[in-house]
């Protein structure tokens, strides 16, 4: 209200943001043109690209052999680096858990008598 208040002393005009009235509360889904209004995704590095969502068109004459639905080659790079990039997290995950393990190995031995066995009579 302060800031309209300002405005009006000052003598400039809000513009307001006009969108479609056709679409009701969903009117933010739609670009200007009609068309669906696109999601922005990005990658971890910062590079942006619009969720590729196809029409019915697309989905009923899809044709997989066509050259159009080969991936690109940016495309195969970063799905490779994503996936070298999740199995490196997996080998140092579990060489954590592994170097953890034997350290928790070694302060129960450390801590256990010399006369305590891991297992009974029966078990050896």
């Amino acid at each position: 209200r302060e800031t309209y208040k300002m405005m009006d002393e000052f003598g400039v005009e809000p513009k307001r943001l006009e969108l479609h009235k056709a679409y009701g509360n969903e009117s933010w889904k739609y670009l200007p043109n009609g068309r669906r209004r696109p999601w922005v995704m990005s990658y971890k590095d910062g590079s942006r690209f619009f969720l590729p969502v196809k029409s019915r068109f697309e989905y009923h004459h899809f044709d997989p052999y066509s050259e159009i639905f080969v991936p690109s080659t940016e495309q195969l790079v970063r799905r490779q680096m994503m996936q070298d990039d999740e199995a490196l997290c997996f080998i140092e995950e579990c060489e954590e858990r592994r170097q953890r393990e034997l350290e928790m190995e070694a302060r129960r031995s450390a801590t256990r008598k010399p006369t305590q066995r891991d297992w009974t009579w029966w078990q050896q």
